[in-house]
């Protein structure tokens, strides 16, 4: 019982908690809103995910230094079946 008044309380608190940090809040600092849920401490928050670490081609070809090559020989042995079937 004890606990479910704690967990009212916190509601009413984190909404007015909230409701200040809103109105403080720098806008290019901080696009999203606050809310409720940001405060209080008996609702878990979802984690998060990672973004994803976008790869550029340099760093990419210097994982892989043979994969252009192998793709070029690939691409051309699937030329040359193609060519050898439509004669």
């Amino acid at each position: 019982m004890a606990e479910g008044r704690s967990k009212a309380l916190w509601t009413h608190t984190s909404t007015v908690i909230a409701t200040i940090a809103e109105v403080h809040r720098d806008r290019n600092k901080r696009p999203e809103p606050f809310s409720p849920i940001d405060f209080n401490p008996y609702i878990e928050k979802k984690k998060e995910k990672k973004p994803e670490h976008k790869m550029s081609m340099r760093e990419l070809h210097a994982m892989m230094p043979n994969l252009p090559d192998a793709l070029g020989r690939a691409a051309r042995a699937k030329a040359r079946r193609e060519t050898k079937a439509v004669k």
